[in-house]
């Protein structure tokens, strides 16, 4: 998923429900990545520091702002669509007339749209 190499890269993230997220990386995001036991595949806590959760409903992290040292000013440019298929604490995947769609434009949540059943509104909205 993530290349070896230190150059900037993107992360894009599509599906055929029409997710499109874009999370440019950078090469210094991408180094910091590495220091972590979990990006390197080290899912063990034998070492200081190390951060290691399983919740089988977690799902994978794709995105971490550890890369970042936390800072909330830092801007990544994350862009795109997401329309998810499911979500933490629902019983049953999204209804295809219920699919939310969450539109991120510079690191921030723009709009939602759909999802017209209450739960799904109350999850997103």
């Amino acid at each position: 998923l993530y290349p070896d190499h230190d150059e900037p890269f993107m992360l894009r993230i599509t599906d055929p429900r029409g997710t499109d997220l874009r999370i440019p990386f950078s090469a210094a995001m991408r180094q910091r990545m590495r220091t972590d036991n979990r990006w390197r595949g080290h899912n063990v806590a034998d070492e200081d520091g190390c951060y290691v959760h399983y919740l089988p409903v977690h799902g994978p992290n794709l995105y971490d702002p550890f890369m970042f040292g936390n800072d909330p000013n830092y801007q990544v440019g994350i862009s795109g669509i997401i329309r998810p298929q499911w979500s933490v604490g629902l019983d049953y995947p999204f209804a295809e007339d219920d699919v939310p769609e969450i539109e991120f434009q510079n690191d921030r949540v723009v709009a939602v749209r759909g999802g017209n059943n209450t739960i799904t509104k109350k999850i997103f909205q």
